[in-house]
């Protein structure tokens, strides 16, 4: 049975990762790479060779974040800057990563899932998650 409706498919989601794994070889450093359904589930998990131990926790926290909250996590960094007790207060939903790294995945204006990126700095990381995100 082939299961058909608006969230990223397998077939996908491994093409989201190689072009992340693609950039960050170009950008000299491996990374986790997690992609999720629209419905948070996980479609592709990836860690490349020498990836920190930590990547895949974040990778999937910021996917989850991307995809549960609709916006580049990039923007949660922003806001933790301009309100300070909003850094403090978000500790307490779990999951939530509040890290540049992670995109919502949208086709057509339809949210199908998330790609979590981790494992370089913030830069590198949202460099390399716009990279995957194109694949799509």
């Amino acid at each position: 049975m082939t299961i058909t409706g608006s969230s990223v498919s397998l077939e996908e989601g491994l093409r989201i990762a190689e072009a992340a794994h693609r950039s960050a070889r170009e950008a000299g450093i491996a990374v986790a790479v997690v992609v999720l359904d629209a419905g948070g589930n996980p479609t592709c998990t990836t860690r490349m060779d020498g990836a920190p131990l930590m990547a895949m926790v974040m990778a999937e926290g910021k996917a989850y974040t991307a995809v549960g909250m609709g916006v580049d996590t990039s923007v949660w960094e922003q806001v933790g800057s301009d309100q300070p007790s909003f850094s403090g207060g978000i500790t307490s939903v779990p999951r939530f990563t509040p890290f540049g790294g992670g995109l919502p995945l949208t086709v057509d204006g339809v949210l199908v899932g998330s790609v979590g990126v981790s494992g370089g700095t913030v830069e590198q990381d949202n460099s390399i998650v716009n990279d995957a995100a194109k694949a799509l």
